[in-house]
């Protein structure tokens, strides 16, 4: 989310962007004419320590403040440490209580052989993954109209069943096309009978691959298509 494929994405979509010391800068437009700032997925590099991170972020969220700004938000995508939470404070950031992004991730190496990956599971993981291949569920990368159908079909009632607002279908329909084109992220569906009962847009930046949006169908719940995708 610091590169510039998402930051044309966003502009796309109702925000508005920045470049300000190497990091993007997002700003939402809120009501009475107010607007907030935002800095997402700002990771750590072999060039920057983390106290001078904070400080970036900090003089870029400075920089593209007005006086109809109401707050500016960073997110570091960096692994979570008392010392860091600390320097975080000291620079006069404010621990949130809404999390935009996943306030937890989970890191596999892909380099790891099914088994070893298995391994690491909880058991009710690997059972609910078995199950599901046992079952016939059958995972696949595919992009055609039909599956991007499916996807956002499945999209709405995942948001409905879990009770949050959801993208809408132009926005996920955008994402899709803009990843495919740019050759940085895939749609990928599980079926059983043909039937895609679960989704997900998988976004491939450096040498990861992220599980960015994922849904699923209130249909055949108990073959749990989601742990094999």
């Amino acid at each position: 989310m610091q590169s510039k494929m998402w930051a044309d994405f966003k502009s796309s979509h109702g925000w508005s962007c920045q470049s300000q010391f190497d990091l993007f800068v997002l700003t939402h437009q809120l009501r009475w004419r107010f607007n907030f700032t935002y800095i997402p997925e700002i990771t750590l590099s072999a060039d920057h320590s983390f106290s001078a991170l904070v400080a970036r972020a900090q003089s870029a969220l400075s920089k593209t403040r007005t006086d109809t700004t109401v707050f500016g938000r960073a997110e570091f995508a960096v692994p979570y440490s008392e010392n860091g939470h600390k320097t975080l404070i000291n620079a006069g950031f404010v621990k949130s209580k809404d999390e935009v992004q996943p306030a937890w991730r989970q890191v596999i190496d892909l380099g790891s052989s099914m088994a070893e990956i298995r391994a690491g599971m909880r058991s009710k993981g690997r059972y609910n993954l078995g199950l599901a291949e046992k079952k016939g569920v059958v995972v696949a990368h595919d992009e055609s109209k039909a599956a991007v159908e499916a996807f956002l079909r499945l999209n709405s009632a995942t948001a409905k069943r879990k009770g949050f607002n959801g993208r809408g279908d132009a926005y996920m329909r955008s994402l899709i096309d803009t990843l495919h084109n740019e050759k940085m992220g895939q749609l990928w569906v599980a079926r059983l009978d043909g039937v895609v009962l679960s989704a997900a847009i998988v976004i491939f930046y450096g040498e990861r691959a992220n599980y960015l949006y994922g849904v699923s169908s209130n249909e055949h719940r108990s073959v749990m298509s989601p742990y094999l995708l």
